[in-house]
């Protein structure tokens, strides 16, 4: 859901932005007699899913800041900042060309603000809490985007491209890179000694 909640607080932005662009400058010719009720839409939304964003990330990276796994690496950290960055940078955008060319426009540039805070604090606070945990009823990579595999759902193990690609039953594949996280050769070997375990394929 986290996936979902940002891809729709970017939608929502950019078409705001967008159509905000075509009423101010009416030579176009494009009169929008419902931009104050999109707008109240786009702010009303927009504060829900930073609530529901900010709720999902930080709820589970706070409640597992003090159970055992594998601290991230300072190179898989690196990533996570330029994964991070996109998002930041989309709403950055949108908000200060809301801020700057659209004055009316205040609170909807306040909340696009508090995506950027909450990005930028997630990723800071990450740099020693971010983890892979690896339990007898599931694996929880523990990232900014958070992502949670049953052993039930999983298929199989594929160890290739310098880390393991995890098969879930339903096709999807998550790669995780053997240099993201500390102490390679102690998660390789649990993963893989659970793996053999419950039964569940190799390579």
């Amino acid at each position: 859901m986290f996936r979902v909640y940002s891809l729709l607080s970017v939608l929502i932005s950019f078409s705001y932005a967008f159509i905000s662009f075509f009423h101010y400058n009416d030579d176009f010719g494009w009169e929008i007699f419902f931009y104050e009720e999109l707008t109240n839409f786009t702010l009303i939304s927009l504060v829900i899913l930073l609530v529901f964003k900010t709720q999902i990330r930080w709820q589970k990276t706070w409640i597992t800041r003090k159970t055992n796994g594998f601290i991230i690496t300072n190179q898989g950290w690196k990533k996570i900042i330029i994964n991070e960055s996109m998002s930041i940078f989309v709403m950055v955008f949108f908000g200060v060309m809301l801020f700057v060319f659209y004055e009316e426009n205040k609170f909807i540039p306040l909340v696009l603000s508090g995506f950027f805070l909450e990005s930028i604090l997630s990723v800071l606070y990450g740099k020693v809490n971010y983890k892979l945990v690896i339990t007898s009823k599931l694996i929880f990579l523990i990232t900014n985007k958070q992502r949670m595999y049953y052993w039930n759902d999983i298929r199989s193990f594929t160890k290739r491209h310098n880390g393991v690609i995890i098969q879930l039953k339903n096709g999807i594949q998550t790669h995780i890179k053997e240099d993201d996280f500390q102490k390679k050769e102690d998660w390789l070997s649990t993963l893989k000694s659970m793996a053999i375990e419950k039964e569940i394929y190799w390579e």
